[in-house]
């Protein structure tokens, strides 16, 4: 108790009091200190922790606690003494610091009891726990997996989350409370943002947007480097109005080059922005933006070294063509033709209004009406930042529209573009965001989707891997989704993406797989609700699916443990035996696909509860793996893409049975009856 107590003064102190302090002195230099103080320090501290790492690898904690402690004591000594009548006049003057605090715990308190479940915030927090456990980023970007826990992940972006995340662990601060932290942090920095520049109704403007609450409540990553996007954009506007220092959209720059691979996308807007000053000032701008690159673009510059390119994700195992991994993934983002890229991909802020409200729309109806003024600087920047976004997914092929989450980036600029013009011209639009705010807490976050009697920290995969912690486990587990078993447990395993599976990718026949698997200590596989194209694409769904191979050790709300028998047992289906639940009454079920072994129950499943639940039978034959994807099952109600993969083992004979599958919450609980079918009935 008492190290969280200290845990939560360190982090009080390095987060609220020195900003606090920073944005007193700088009350002078800039309007917007106290803004800028709080929104610079994390990041700042994250950048000193990658520094001290770099420098003094392998140290204890302490070191670096003291190391990185004792300047910002001095600091605060100096502040205290030199300018305690500045300090007590800041505090005294505005109750800002006061209410950012108020409004940080409330949302912190919102998050605390939720489940850290989505897969890019568990792939942080894993990375920040190895940096962390080896005081050093050296292993970053992967050549190999992690040597203890078999961790290994093929993406190349800048670390600039994740080293705040280790400094916030180096001051005793769990990794999935310090996400959280984060996270409030800069969702009250966000509305404070967009409400200084849009005024009182931008608070409602963020609130409004599904999207901004589904990734605050669930995802838990993407506010951090959107509220620094959006900054060094705001900042830009301010100085080329000549009420700011170049400095600061330069410092605001380096925070935001390290968040996210996509804040790339500020260097050409900042080279547009040139337009509006003296031909014989660019050099200073040039110099500037070219410093701030140099500090922040390690990670751009080594991938331009290596790659050609300044943002890569690159790994040899999406490169087999038997896997064909673009093509399971355009299938899945629903961008898998011409007309469904432009209209879900391309286009998607204007008809995913469930993700984006309505502020592309917005944004359309006042340029439409009033047209772009440039002297309105902000406003004409967001502009362009907009469009070249937009040719920067049309550039990044098919596969650029697939992350709704990228978009949201330029939706804070639409509050820019329409915000002057909108409120004085609309007058019920602040009805309709509230209902749009409704509408998201109800359907669309991690509170809609949480059951009432779920525990602290608990989603749909907790049981799994509470039975798991208690199996005695030989060997490596083979997993299709990494980020969760590495974060629930300290089991070693061997990742689907790690390069060394290409060999294994590459047998022809399942038993040359099996015998590779067992002569290399790869004894379990562990198997999420999804199915990703190296399992289905792979000898490995062969050998999942037969119980001769393997045996099923764990099944819990879709999350599969196998394990790999020693010895082959004879070829008999061994069923397995639920019991059905269905909730409604069946209608039809508009389209079916069979395909290689698996069937597809695609488009909307309509029936007469509301789409509330259906119930199918199934007729299969063969030996192996069978897969029932089920598409957009909450018809008439937001349309979350839900899914569910369920895993029958076939042998040598037929298998016919029930499958139930329901909703609740826009969470997807299934059920299913199986028998197989003797070879004398399948004659008749």
């Amino acid at each position: 108790m008492m190290n969280n107590i200290q845990a939560l003064i360190c982090i009080f102190f390095y987060f609220f009091a020195v900003p606090f302090a920073v944005s007193t002195l700088a009350r002078r230099i800039t309007q917007h200190s106290l803004l800028l103080a709080f929104s610079l320090t994390p990041p700042l501290y994250g950048l000193a922790t990658y520094c001290i790492f770099c420098v003094f690898p392998g140290k204890s904690p302490d070191f670096y606690q003291v190391t990185l402690m004792a300047p910002s004591l001095v600091f605060i000594a100096l502040v205290i003494v030199k300018r305690s009548k500045e300090l007590f006049k800041a505090s005294e003057e505005t109750r800002n610091p006061f209410l950012f605090l108020f409004l940080f715990l409330l949302f912190f308190c919102l998050l605390y009891g939720l489940p850290l479940y989505e897969k890019d915030a568990l792939e942080y927090s894993n990375l920040a726990n190895i940096f962390f456990r080896d005081r050093s980023f050296s292993i970053y970007p992967f050549a190999a997996a992690d040597p203890q826990t078999g961790y290994y992940t093929p993406i190349r972006h800048p670390l600039g989350f994740t080293t705040v995340l280790v400094f916030q662990l180096l001051q005793g601060v769990d990794v999935s409370i310090g996400i959280k932290i984060v996270n409030a942090y800069y969702m009250v920095l966000l509305l404070s943002l967009v409400r200084e520049f849009v005024g009182k109704s931008g608070v409602l403007c963020v609130l409004s947007t599904p999207l901004f609450l589904y990734v605050f409540s669930t995802c838990q990553i993407d506010i951090y480097r959107i509220q620094l996007f959006t900054l060094t954009i705001c900042m830009y506007s301010v100085h080329l109005k000549g009420r700011e220092h170049l400095a600061i959209t330069s410092l605001c720059l380096i925070a935001a080059l390290l968040s996210h691979s996509l804040s790339l996308l500020l260097l050409p807007v900042l080279a547009i922005g040139l337009i509006y000053i003296p031909v014989k000032e660019w050099w200073k701008h040039i110099l500037f933006f070219s410093l701030s690159f140099l500090i922040a673009g390690e990670m751009y510059i080594r991938n331009y070294a290596e790659f050609g390119k300044f943002v890569t994700d690159s790994n040899i195992i999406w490169s087999i063509k038997a896997i064909n991994e673009n093509a399971d993934l355009l299938f899945r983002r629903h961008i898998d033709t011409t007309f469904s890229w432009l209209f879900f991909g391309l286009f998607q802020g204007f008809t995913k209004i469930h993700f984006f409200g309505l502020h592309f729309y917005l944004a359309a109806y006042a340029l439409l009406r009033r047209g772009i003024s440039f002297r309105d600087h902000l406003a004409a920047l967001s502009l362009m930042t907009s469009v070249l976004f937009f040719l920067l997914v049309c550039f990044s092929g098919p596969l650029g529209a697939k992350n709704p989450r990228y978009f949201l980036t330029i939706v804070p600029l639409l509050y820019f573009i329409y915000g002057p013009y909108v409120f004085s011209s609309l007058k019920h639009i602040h009805a309709v965001f509230m209902l749009f705010v409704a509408l998201s807490v109800q359907y669309f976050t991690n509170w809609s989707l949480t059951p009432k009697d779920q525990g602290l920290f608990d989603n749909a995969s907790s049981p799994f891997f509470r039975k798991l912690r208690a199996l005695p486990i030989q060997g490596r587990i083979l997993s299709f989704e990494q980020e969760q078993i590495i974060f629930n447990s300290n089991e070693r395993i061997i990742s689907d993406l790690d390069p060394k599976m290409v060999a294994l990718y590459n047998k022809r026949t399942t038993k040359e797989a099996l015998d590779y698997m067992r002569e290399n200590k790869i004894l379990h596989i562990f198997v999420p609700p999804f199915m990703p194209a190296t399992f289905y694409n792979s000898q490995i769904s062969s050998i999942a699916g037969n119980p001769a191979y393997t045996e099923l050790l764990i099944d819990e709300n879709g999350y599969r443990l196998f394990k790999i028998r020693e010895k082959e047992e004879s070829s008999k289906h061994s069923s397995s035996e639920k019991t059905a639940f269905v909730l409604g009454e069946v209608s039809y079920l508009q389209k079916l696909l069979y395909q290689r072994n698996k069937l597809y129950i695609l488009d909307k499943i309509k029936n007469a509860n509301e789409g509330r639940g259906i119930q199918m039978t199934f007729h299969l034959e063969g030996d192996g793996f069978a897969e029932i994807y089920v598409n957009n099952i909450c018809y008439g109600r937001v349309s979350i893409n839900k899914s569910r993969i369920f895993l029958l083992q076939l042998g040598n004979q037929a298998t016919s049975g029930q499958i139930s599958v329901i909703t609740y919450k826009d969470t997807l609980l299934t059920n299913y009856e199986s028998r197989n079918v003797p070879h004398a009935l399948q004659a008749h």
